[in-house]
């Protein structure tokens, strides 16, 4: 997604951390019953999330 969106907006490359980080919560939570992650890991996941959300928000505005 980030590719993706880099292609319009080449300020997304930047968000390619933090979309790694929430990468574990996108599939693993999903398909792994032991994937269990810490209240730190989940802050964390948590911070890189509004940190998209943010970002997408400033470039991609809603009229």
């Amino acid at each position: 997604l980030v590719s993706l969106c880099a292609g319009s907006d080449t300020h997304f490359e930047r968000l390619r951390p933090e979309a790694l980080a929430l990468t574990p919560f996108a599939v693993q939570v999903r398909y792994s019953a032991e994937f269990w992650p810490t209240g730190s890991d989940a802050n964390l996941a948590l911070q890189a999330a509004k940190t998209i959300q943010q970002v997408v928000k400033e470039r991609w505005p809603v009229s």
